[in-house]
């Protein structure tokens, strides 16, 4: 796939591609993001995947995104265009920096900051 290794961690290379395929709603590229993963040895549920922050932070909302196509959520291209996604509308209302997505085992939101090189996550809303 590649000759020389980047200087960050394949992991966080399928965070952003993962991250960026729910954001833009796109179902085959979801699948893709998940079957180059699973090709290279980091399928979405392994160990693996848990150690990274930004991975296991994708992965949660991969799980919610799944979810809600589940139950019939209208794509975002499907929407009237005056009315943002939820998640769009929670995120604009966070401090800068600041992202949350849903926990798929409570159903609780959690927080952390995109800076943050720890990945520490809050259950609680900054303010």
């Amino acid at each position: 796939m590649r000759e020389v290794s980047p200087s960050e961690p394949l992991e966080e290379a399928w965070a952003i591609l993962l991250r960026s395929a729910i954001e833009e709603d796109n179902s085959d590229a979801v699948n893709w993001v998940m079957e180059e993963m699973s090709r290279n040895g980091c399928s979405v549920d392994s160990e693996q995947a848990a150690r990274v922050p930004s991975l296991r932070r994708a992965v949660a909302q991969l799980s919610e995104w799944q979810q809600l196509r589940q139950l019939g959520a209208p794509a975002e291209a499907d929407a009237p265009a005056e009315a943002p996604a939820a998640s769009e509308a929670s995120e604009a209302a966070l401090p800068e920096g600041w992202q949350s997505t849903l926990d798929p085992s409570s159903g609780q939101r959690y927080y952390w900051h995109a800076g943050d090189p720890a990945g520490t996550t809050t259950w609680e809303r900054p303010s």
